[in-house]
């Protein structure tokens, strides 16, 4: 789906077989582009003025073709593409990533703490990484995107990298996921785990795992913590310690995850 909060907007979509179309969308328009049976993946979605753009599936499998699950993500622009990033893991669950270049004969390595390997990418690909159930380091030469999919009950979500980690997070889980089981996932420099605070207090209470991070960020630790829905505020005692925080959940027919907030850094639009 393209969103334009802009009137008089031109959108050019490239497919991956090749094909293309042209809209002109107004003030709050919205124009759907579905494949019943063609992965849309590697789609190059670009406008005249800034457009919000969701991407998903109604019936996904990750890894394993049980029941399937409806999956759906708000992307983030290529000029907010970075090089440095650490996957979270999903508790005991596995999970893939896709990870997507927008330039030519980009190296791209990820790793986790046992093995890695790298891979030449050109302009505008995609790869996947085989299941994992550990924290994952992605490093590239030149700007990419990484998504993360959860295995069965799935869900993906946009992996912010550490240039975007921000000092504190204001966030909501919604009322109707309180049948879920739901989570946090911190990732942060293991020297300052200490000066979290949830909603006002050290959040040692609600810790339910623990997770190591492969070189060359190994002085990071991801920290899951067990929440209640409701609004939350995540944060540190020091101003000058940045974190990432990814907000999930899960429940026997359903899954959801999300990033708490991203800094995408300032982008000056001229209309």
């Amino acid at each position: 789906m393209v969103m334009s909060p802009f009137a008089n907007t031109e959108v050019n979509i490239t497919f991956p077989n090749g094909t293309w179309i042209s809209k002109t969308l107004e003030w709050l328009d919205v124009y759907q582009e579905m494949s019943p049976s063609t992965d849309l993946t590697g789609t190059i979605v670009q406008s005249s003025k800034p457009v919000s753009v969701v991407s998903g599936a109604s019936c996904s499998y990750v890894i394993q073709k049980n029941d399937c699950d409806m999956i759906s993500e708000q992307l983030i622009p290529t000029n907010a593409f970075q090089r440095m990033f650490i996957v979270p893991p999903i508790l005991s669950n596995r999970f893939v990533v896709r990870i997507f270049s927008s330039q030519i004969n980009s190296t791209v390595c990820v790793r986790d703490v046992a093995v890695g390997n790298c891979t030449m990418m050109g302009s505008n690909q995609w790869i996947e990484s085989a299941p994992k159930h550990s924290s994952l380091v992605v490093t590239s030469h030149d700007p990419i995107s990484v998504i993360q999919y959860k295995e069965s009950d799935t869900y993906m979500t946009i992996v912010p990298s550490i240039q975007q980690f921000i000092n504190s997070y204001t966030f909501v889980v919604p009322e109707v996921y309180i049948n879920h089981d739901n989570y946090i996932s911190v990732t942060i420099l293991t020297a300052a785990s200490q000066t979290l605070r949830l909603d006002g207090k050290p959040p040692r209470d609600h810790l339910v795992d623990t997770a190591n991070v492969a070189s060359p960020f190994n002085n990071y630790t991801v920290l899951t913590f067990r929440i209640t829905t409701g609004l939350h505020v995540m944060t540190t005692t020091e101003t000058d310690v940045l974190f990432g925080l990814i907000a999930f959940g899960n429940f026997t027919f359903g899954a959801y995850g999300f990033p708490a907030g991203i800094d995408l850094g300032v982008y000056i639009v001229f209309l």
